[in-house]
């Protein structure tokens, strides 16, 4: 999806655009498909990298249903935890942020190598919770 392209590319103006016109397809579709799924997890996690974390949660929350519905242990599942686990560090809900992070590691530490970018990303959001948490730091493998 082209939303995601932009995403990652820090084009979050482009990536919201896109992932909105993606929900007017989607849309027209039986509720709680995959692609909902899809578009719902971009569109979250643009809303909480510009500041708009408490709009990004309910839709973040949807994806995770969805994604436990089909297989509670999965890839993209896995993504849907990082993904609500981050939206939560970013509300300052660490407590709660802190399983769902942890989770989404453990998931994706049996799924993907090492230099996987995906494991990389769940990484670098347990360090930012722990960080913004101001715990001790948490020895989280490579």
């Amino acid at each position: 999806m082209l939303a995601t392209s932009h995403y990652y590319q820090h084009k979050y103006d482009l990536a919201e655009q896109d992932a909105r016109k993606a929900l007017k397809i989607v849309d027209k579709l039986p509720n709680g498909s995959h692609y909902h799924a899809g578009v719902y997890n971009v569109l979250g996690l643009i809303l909480n990298k510009t500041g708009r974390s408490r709009e990004a949660e309910p839709l973040l929350r949807e994806v995770l249903a969805i994604r436990e519905r089909v297989a509670k242990r999965s890839n993209y599942t896995a993504v849907a935890l990082g993904a609500l686990g981050e939206c939560l560090t970013t509300q300052k809900r660490y407590a709660e942020a802190e399983p769902l992070l942890v989770e989404s590691y453990q998931m994706l530490n049996g799924l993907h190598v090492p230099q996987s970018p995906a494991l990389k990303e769940a990484r670098e959001r347990l360090a930012s919770l722990y960080s913004a948490w101001g715990k001790p730091s948490v020895s989280i493998p490579r």
